[in-house]
């Protein structure tokens, strides 16, 4: 006789197909449970890309932020650099200009120092000229007065000569 194989009733094989059915089913379910494993790790995965994604962008952003920032206080720095040397040659201008002014109001000062001079010299002048001319006067009425009476003055020519050079 030869040994009996089990599952050869057919008790025996309903408990084979059910044993079956329940290795497949622990099977299949294993796979599930493998597979949503799987697929939670890979989530876990993606989840840690997308953080770390997310932290490169926003270093990213401030790295793009920062290299603006700089650029914009260069460019105001080098525009306030531009500002104050424009202020500097516009001081140094006006310098030049203050002292050109004070150069001219100083020789304008001499000039009419000079022309007050030459004006004072002129009027003293003119003061003495006047009182020759007055004291030329009174000798011309003295001497007509004299040939009124019936004097006559043999330098008579000479002083009508002499008023009428100091005249001119």
């Amino acid at each position: 006789m030869s040994p009996r194989r089990f599952g050869s009733t057919p008790i025996e094989s309903l408990y084979l197909q059910l044993a079956k059915a329940r290795a497949e089913r622990d099977d299949a379910e294993m796979r599930r449970e493998t597979a949503e494993a799987q697929n939670t790790a890979a989530m876990i995965e993606a989840s840690k890309r997308n953080r770390e994604l997310a932290v490169l962008q926003v270093q990213r952003a401030t790295l793009a932020w920062r290299k603006e920032s700089e650029e914009r206080e260069r460019r105001e720095r080098e525009r306030w650099e531009r500002r104050m040397a424009d202020k500097e040659d516009e001081i140094g201008r006006l310098r030049g200009e203050v002292e050109r002014m004070e150069g001219e109001r100083k020789e304008a000062r001499r000039e009419e120092e000079k022309a007050r001079e030459r004006a004072g010299r002129m009027t003293l002048n003119s003061i003495r000229m006047r009182k020759e001319i007055e004291g030329l006067r009174e000798n011309l009425k003295v001497r007509e007065e004299r040939e009124m009476m019936g004097e006559e003055d043999e330098d008579a020519e000479e002083w009508f000569d002499a008023l009428d050079e100091v005249a001119d």
